[in-house]
């Protein structure tokens, strides 16, 4: 069985690679687009901290860890979320 604490690393490395992918493809991008686009920035990066600070359950981990863009998954189920509501 794997251990918390593998599983915050291994979710971390992912989630880290991913936001810097995103942040790299952001860079490409020119203000207008950055300006449309605000709320998803923030979300990302919100999304990234939540990953920093270690404070998810085991079964949120376990969860986490089978999704290979775990950020851009949260945030889409995120906005879901909120379309329905």
């Amino acid at each position: 069985m794997i251990h918390t604490d593998e599983l915050y690393r291994k979710i971390y490395e992912n989630a880290e690679k991913e936001y810097a992918e995103y942040i790299t493809e952001l860079k490409e991008k020119d203000a207008e687009y950055l300006i449309d686009h605000a709320y998803e920035i923030a979300a990302m990066y919100d999304i990234f901290e939540i990953f920093k600070s270690e404070c998810l359950s085991l079964p949120a981990l376990t969860e986490y860890a089978k999704i290979e863009q775990v950020l851009i998954h949260i945030h889409l189920n995120l906005t879901i979320v909120a379309w329905k509501n």
